[in-house]
């Protein structure tokens, strides 16, 4: 078998080169005859049989040490002190190595610990993902804690794949002390939690630090977590949720009875009765669940807090949503929407305002009731313009115990009929009962003077055909083509200065 260079050993301007059989490869007697060669200038003695020699004066250089393994295979050079500009050499001064296939540097006493480089290697443990035997590029495993400091920028990358930041039983925390911590994504930012997701800006949370292998404690998270809690608004909820629901069982029938004096049971108004018991109960529920359900995504800020989207924003809940606020809560956009697939509520403890500032304000169910309702009184005004009440079928007025005014400054009318029909005309000139030509016509509605009984300031009478009755404070006139005046019993008396007949 044939002899092969194992070691190059070169301290410039000395250069000793070994070789030695395979057959005859012998690790104690090359470090034997090394150790007799050369020695260490830091200590007195490298071993019992070698001595310190006289520090020389220093040669001219280039000054290193490189121990070389020419295998083509592998190829692994170490170089101490100035760079090698030679063939297979690291042309870089320091202290440098390389490997075409592995390096790794192993500690097993408490803790273990390993760096690898390079292809895979059973000189380790398994550890949490067991990676020593199959990785493929730098590993650092340990049974302590790890530790990295940089005075300046400290820089992670990976040019191609993922980074991955984890904790497989405790917390992971990113912090900046003093300034921000920003997190950017070309796609999207992805935050979730098995359990609660909390965001809150206060002034009031201080950060901690518990120092090298120490466990942060929960005060500051504690903290953050508590500024979400909505307890008084909770609690206001449930009790306007209990007062909607009172209120909706005293009411419920306080509807008017069609063409009857009193009040009858409206079915929509006993359906929401119920559907409103159904929403407490959910309330409730949802209340005290959400004190400690997982689950969770709470939003905080101590002075402000908001939410836009550069297109849309919404919010969702499967079972509910609610927007609450110890003094106001409001919903304002270019327009704006508050829907409810079986029911929408507008609540509040002392007043309910819709209002528009100019255009129309409708109050408008598309294909079934619309009910006004209130224990006191409801007023119906158009303080500028007119008022119109239109039904298709049915109007009713009604006061069930007390009186009934209609009013208008100029006329009042009263006309039944899809023709010509009889009514009441009244002004502030006189009054008119009997036909109208035109009763749909509330501006001229055609009265029809010669069938129709009147007053006015200084007369009244009745003009039928061509009969008529006429009083006024001179004379009373009765004109027909036939007059009777008759008693059944009795007497008629007719009494004046003159008296014509004929």
């Amino acid at each position: 078998m044939g002899d092969f260079p194992v070691t190059t050993i070169n301290m410039e301007p000395m250069t000793i080169v070994g070789r030695v059989g395979v057959a005859a490869l012998d690790l104690r007697a090359i470090r034997e005859a090394v150790r007799q060669e050369i020695s260490d200038p830091f200590v007195e003695t490298v071993n019992e049989k070698v001595t310190r020699p006289a520090t020389a004066a220093p040669t001219a250089g280039p000054h290193r040490y490189t121990l070389v393994v020419p295998n083509k295979g592998e190829l692994s050079t170490l170089n101490l002190g100035q760079a090698d500009p030679g063939a297979n050499r690291i042309n870089d001064t320091g202290l440098t190595g390389h490997s075409k296939t592995h390096v790794h540097f192993a500690k097993f006493d408490d803790p273990s610990t390993i760096i690898s480089l390079g292809g895979g290697t059973t000189h380790g443990w398994a550890g949490f993902k067991d990676v020593l035997g199959s990785m493929q590029g730098y590993t650092m495993q340990t049974d302590g804690a790890a530790y990295q400091d940089s005075l300046g920028q400290f820089y992670v990358v990976s040019r191609e794949g993922e980074v991955i930041v984890r904790a497989a039983k405790e917390r992971v925390r990113i912090q900046a002390d003093t300034t921000n911590v920003e997190i950017a994504a070309h796609q999207s930012v992805n935050v979730g939690a098995q359990k609660n997701v909390y965001l809150v800006a206060d002034t009031g949370a201080t950060l901690n630090d518990a120092g090298y292998t120490q466990a942060f404690d929960t005060t500051w998270t504690e903290l953050l977590g508590s500024k979400t809690q909505k307890l008084a608004m909770g609690l206001l909820d449930v009790a306007g949720t209990a007062q909607g629901l009172f209120s909706a069982f005293k009411t419920q029938n306080e509807i008017g009875d069609n063409f009857k004096s009193g009040w009858i049971n409206d079915p929509n108004s006993t359906a929401k009765f119920w559907v409103d018991i159904a929403k407490t109960i959910s309330t409730v529920g949802r209340y005290i669940h959400g004190l400690s359900a997982p689950g969770q995504v709470k939003i905080s800020g101590e002075n402000y807090a908001g939410m836009t989207g550069g297109i849309a924003a919404s919010m969702f809940g499967n079972l509910s949503a609610s927007v609450t606020s110890m003094l106001s809560a409001s919903v304002l956009g270019g327009t704006a929407s508050l829907k409810g697939i079986a029911w929408a509520s507008v609540w509040a403890g002392m007043g309910v305002s819709m209002k528009t500032l100019w255009g129309k304000a409708d109050v408008k169910s598309e294909y079934g009731k619309a009910s006004l309702s209130a224990k006191e009184d409801v007023k119906v005004a158009s303080k500028a313009g007119a008022g119109a009440f239109t039904a298709k079928t049915k109007i009713q007025l009604n006061a069930t115990a007390g009186p009934a005014a209609l009013h208008g400054t100029e006329s009042v009318l009263a006309i039944g009929g899809d023709g010509p029909g009889y009514g009441l005309g009244a002004s502030k000139d006189g009054i008119m009962l009997g036909k109208f030509s035109s009763p749909k016509e509330f501006a001229s509605p055609g009265p029809v003077k010669n069938e129709s009984f009147w007053m006015l300031d200084a007369s009244l009478g009745a003009t039928f055909k061509s009969g008529k009755i006429q009083l006024d404070d001179s004379k009373f006139m009765a004109k027909a083509k036939k007059v009777d005046i008759s008693a059944e019993s009795g007497t008629v008396t007719m009494e004046g200065n003159k008296i014509l007949i004929g």
